[in-house]
């Protein structure tokens, strides 16, 4: 209906599209930035043929011109329909609605690099790396497979013989939003405000890469809410999370729908009503669904969760992604959470019940949330594990069968494990539980494996087959100090060379290592400092103590220092299995003990004080908005005759000014109550001007507009800092810089900045803020 084609700045505005074949409002080669799509309406985005992205499973195998030799697509090649099609996130997408597609809602879909004529204008990983322009108060709902997704992206090569898919076809990529798209420069989360996800089969969004937040969402009737994934077991934006805050999660509202044919209609849980069901009555609808991580889920209100045996149906208000292959991490958490009319807070499954497998895989088993405040559980600062998870109980943990799953308290982080080759399982028992061992496969084609373990305690780590020649093993979410002993299986006559490395992840570079030395003695690594091995020939273990040297910060899973690990290479004279059990025990079975005693248990009540969602999430369409548009230019645009100017509801203020304009505008009425020309290109003391004019001629709750070049002054840069920009640094402004600001003593999501380099402005903000009253 609207494809955005090598275009920039475009505004779109109040269209509707209706019954597309293909992609809907399409942003088409990766490059197309700065474009505002608001207040547009996609309906029933049907499947399309042009593109392999708009082609469903059977199109995908029958639609062969682009393909190379005798290649046949598979649905991964395809199956990316949507009505929001975003293929750069510097976009803005302000009170748009998909609903009926076919597939997607909404999708953020990362190109590698522009394709088509765009090809060559941005360098590669440009858009995967770049900050998400403005999104707010989007709908999505009755979509197929997801209402909002942020994920995934096309082939940019063409078919060949060791490639042979279309080009364009739909592919992997990992959203890692940094300033200026440097992975080097501080992160910028893409903010995802105002959503609302309703009656969408699948899932309300999907999210997957770095930080991704969402604010005032809400997520409704939907078969699972909410997912968000980091990139894997060990992200490659390491240090970054997803979020959701302030939002609301309904699994039965009472809009029931209509039995028309085209739903699943049966009986509720909350009410014994009929009602549309997303996909199928028998099936564990979610909330919130852990996944990955790490996750934090801050002051959410979840109502009307129950599960219905009778019926096979498991829903809970919060749940971990089952079957799941990929491991998680003890650092996910929530917070503040409120729960009303909400008969399942959590559910684990168990295996064989509908939509949960067997519970085999390695996620599965690997289970674990913070419930930081005990506003989930009852107990302050305690994690929800699995039943089975020896490697995490401990004789205080409380269980709770209606959940299937225990509630326990400890230090807990993770041991990332890499194999040099994929032939075996691994078996990691913990000595106080030797009857209960963990065994994990590796996830898909991978060669690692992430435990996740009770600090201070000891393991060993035993095999299906011929151990590993090489092991690299990570310390993850380990503070200075912490350690866990490791006792790793071998044949006898085994010897070794063991390293500590420290690694750095962006750009890669292995920045220290030192040989490991051996000792003589399980004393001598029981009291060293984590630099020592131990080989017991006796049993066949290899003894070393995975310290850390150094502590973390935030979503760190490595330290300040970089990524510590070790690295064992053995060289084996016999190709024997390597299991050790039967030596290692009883020798060194322990009694379990508790690390952190548990908590006294706090009443589980729905009033719960400063907890959930602290205002409505919808959104009142009857809301004033002010219209701005921010278009700053330097000396080279105005020799082409392009000037300065900001233009409030209509009205431009530009008066010929050299430099600097400044308004403020009150935040309640709309009105404008100062303007200010500085004339910051041949006055150096314009720009204290400009700063003392910010700080103390604007009256607070006022929204601020800045149209700059060449500012340089820290004065002035600190002023312009407080009403909301970012990342200018210490170098001052080399190029045209607009602004939307806001002064006052909160800190509102529409606050919006561009910022271009000398030579290749203007700099441009078109955006409707929300008045205040």
């Amino acid at each position: 209906c609207v494809t955005i084609h090598g275009t920039n700045g475009l505004l779109v505005q109040d269209t509707v599209g209706y019954e597309t074949l293909g992609h809907c409002y399409f942003i088409e080669d990766g490059a197309e930035q700065r474009n505002v799509l608001d207040h547009n309406l996609g309906l029933s985005t049907r499947w399309g043929t042009v593109l392999p992205s708009d082609r469903n499973g059977r199109m995908c195998r029958e639609i062969r011109d682009g393909v190379y030799g005798d290649y046949v697509p598979s649905g991964g090649d395809c199956l990316s329909l949507s009505t929001f099609w975003i293929s750069h996130p510097n976009n803005d997408l302000i009170n748009n609605s998909a609903a009926g597609s076919k597939f997607v809602g909404i999708w953020h879909i990362l190109h590698h690099e522009p394709t088509g004529l765009s090809a060559g204008s941005l360098p590669p990983l440009q858009a995967a790396h770049s900050p998400m322009g403005r999104f707010y108060n989007n709908k999505a709902h009755s979509n197929v497979q997801a209402g909002l997704m942020i994920d995934g992206g096309v082939k940019t090569t063409p078919a060949t013989a060791s490639n042979p898919s279309e080009y364009l076809s739909s592919g992997g990529a990992r959203y890692k939003p940094h300033q200026n798209s440097d992975l080097l420069q501080p992160r910028v989360p893409a903010m995802i405000v105002g959503y609302i996800a309703n009656k969408n089969r699948g899932w309300g969004s999907w999210v997957r890469g770095g930080d991704i937040w969402f604010d005032k969402s809400a997520f409704v009737d939907n078969g699972v809410g909410l997912i968000m994934a980091s990139e894997g077991t060990f992200p490659n934006d390491e240090g970054s999370s997803q979020q959701v805050w302030n939002s609301i999660f309904i699994g039965e509202s009472e809009n029931v729908g209509n039995n028309d044919g085209s739903s699943t209609w049966a009986v509720g849980g909350v009410k014994p009503v009929e009602r549309t069901w997303p996909y199928g009555t028998a099936n564990k609808n979610r909330g919130v669904q852990v996944y990955d991580g790490p996750i934090n889920v801050d002051s959410c209100t979840f109502r009307k969760f129950a599960k219905a045996p009778e019926f096979n149906r498991w829903m809970s208000a919060i749940g971990f992604a089952a079957p799941n292959g990929w491991h998680n991490t003890p650092t996910s958490n929530v917070t503040g959470a409120k729960f009303e009319d909400c008969e399942s807070r959590m559910f684990l499954g168990a295996p064989g019940l509908q939509g949960f497998g067997q519970l085999s895989r390695d996620g599965d088993k690997t289970n674990i949330l913070h419930d930081l405040d005990g506003s989930t559980t009852g107990y302050p600062d305690s994690y929800i594990v699995g039943p089975d998870n020896y490697l995490v109980r401990n004789p205080g943990c409380v269980e709770k069968p209606e959940w299937r799953g225990y509630v326990c308290r400890g230090k807990y982080a993770s041991v990332f494990v890499v194999a040099n080759h994929q032939r075996s399982q691994m078996l990691m028992y913990r000595d106080e539980y030797p009857d209960h061992p963990t065994t994990l496969k590796t996830p898909g084609n991978t060669k690692y494996y992430m435990p996740v373990v009770t600090l201070d305690k000891s393991y060993t780590i035993h095999w299906d087959g011929l151990a590993p020649e090489q092991l690299t093993i990570y310390p993850i979410n380990f503070d200075s100090g912490d350690w866990v002993r490791l006792g790793l299986c071998y044949p006898a006559g085994t010897t070794f060379r063991v390293r500590y490395q420290r690694e750095r992840r962006v750009p890669y570079a292995i920045e220290h290592e030192e040989l490991i030395s051996s000792v003589s003695s399980l004393a001598d690594i029981d009291g060293g400092d984590g630099k020592l091995f131990y080989f017991e020939e006796s049993t066949g273990l290899l003894f070393l103590k995975l310290r850390a040297n150094y502590d973390r910060e935030g979503h760190n899973y490595c330290s300040t220092m970089g990524c510590e690990r070790i690295i064992i290479e053995a060289t084996m004279t016999s190709d024997e299995v390597c299991n050790c059990t039967a030596a290692a025990y009883p020798k060194y079975s322990l009694t379990p003990t508790e690390t952190v005693p548990m908590p006294s248990f706090q009443t589980l009540v729905n009033d719960c004080s400063g907890c959930g969602a602290p205002e409505p999430i919808v959104f009142d369409e009857g809301h004033k908005f002010l219209e701005v548009t921010v278009f700053s230019t330097e000396s080279k645009e105005l020799q082409g005759g392009q000037r300065s100017y900001i233009q409030i509801d209509g009205v431009q203020f530009d008066d010929n000014y050299r430099g600097t304009l400044v308004i403020s505008v009150d935040a309640l009425s709309g009105a404008v109550t100062r303007e200010m020309p500085f004339d910051t290109q041949s006055n150096p003391a314009a720009e204290i001007a400009m700063a003392h004019f910010i700080r103390h001629m604007i009256p607070q709750n006022s929204i601020v507009l800045v149209a700059a070049a060449d500012v340089s002054s820290q004065e002035c840069l600190s002023a312009l800092k407080q009403i909301g920009a970012q990342g200018l640094g210490d170098m001052g402004l080399g190029g045209p810089f607009a602004l939307v600001g806001f002064k006052g003593t909160v800190w509102p999501s529409w606050i919006r900045q561009a910022h271009m380099p000398a030579g290749q402005g203007p700099a441009q903000i078109y955006t409707k803020v929300p008045l205040m009253a």
